[in-house]
Order: structure tokens, then C-alpha cells, then sequence
């Protein structure tokens, strides 16, 4: 059964800050309607890291008010489950935020003591690559081209 996103999550279009708590993403009420008021002993999808420090639901859905959970929560559609696959990845931002200058640009939405260097860059990793970042979009987001001159 597939519902509209805010049946579930309704103080998501009015949020202007990214939501901390269970409670800031559902609703006791709209969860109990369906599954009982079991449901809210679930434990919470954890939040991803590095979590965001600005980022309003309110202002995107200004932009975008068709579709715009799916475009930026990719395979909802086709998911029966909670899963932190579900929650966008930078390159999901990429997509309108095309403006890229690391550090400046992480603190739009990232704050500034945020660890945003991933798990991955260890030493070893960086003398593996050689220090050149790859092509993927992962990569893209905080290693971006520099146009040819």
C-alpha cells in the first residue's frame, strides 16, 4: 500500500530545520491510526552522518511541491521499508546545488565541526589514488573539476 508521504510525516512541509527527533518526523497520531500506538516504541532509522546543520523542508518543497520527496528520496517508490538508503546522498543535492567550493560551500547546509571527510580517507586510501580524486559523483561533491582553461 502506498501512501502520500505526508499521511505519515506531516509537519515535514512546514519544517525550516533539519528534523532531530522521532517526534519532528511522525506523527503519533498518523502512526496510530494505522498500526496502534505500538509503532512509536520502533527504534529510529539513525540519523546520517554528517548530519545537516541547515536544510528546510518548507523552502525545497517551495520549488518542487509535485514529486519532490521522490527526487530527492530516490527508490521510495519502490520501498516497503525504513531504510537510511532511502535519506538523500550529496550527490542528490548536486543535482540543483551546483555551486561547489569546498570548505565554504559544506557549511550552507553542513556545520562547520561536521566530520565530512568519509570513513574511507585514510592514509592509505589517499596514497592508493595517488591524491586525485575519482569521476564518481561521490567523489564529484567535494573534489570538483576545474574547468579547462
Amino acid at each position: 500500500m502506498k501512501l502520500e508521504c505526508v499521511r505519515c510525516h506531516p509537519a515535514i512541509p512546514a519544517s525550516a530545520s533539519p528534523a532531530r527527533r522521532q517526534s519532528e518526523i511522525i506523527s503519533e497520531d498518523a502512526c496510530g491510526d494505522c498500526h496502534g500506538k505500538a509503532i512509536l516504541n520502533l527504534t529510529p532509522v539513525p540519523s546520517p552522518r554528517p548530519a545537516l546543520a541547515h536544510f528546510s523542508h518548507k523552502l525545497h518543497l517551495s520549488f518542487r511541491p509535485t514529486g519532490a520527496c521522490t527526487a530527492c528520496h530516490r527508490g521510495l517508490l519502490q520501498s516497503d521499508a525504513v531504510s537510511l538508503s532511502l535519506l538523500p546522498k550529496m550527490s542528490d543535492c548536486l543535482v540543483c546545488h551546483t555551486e561547489v567550493k569546498p570548505p565554504e560551500s559544506c557549511y550552507r547546509c553542513h556545520a562547520r565541526d561536521a566530520e565530512l571527510k568519509p570513513a574511507s580517507h585514510t592514509p592509505e586510501f589517499l596514497a592508493a589514488h595517488g591524491g586525485e580524486p575519482g569521476n564518481e559523483p561521490e567523489c564529484r561533491a567535494c573534489h570538483p573539476r576545474e574547468p579547462a582553461r
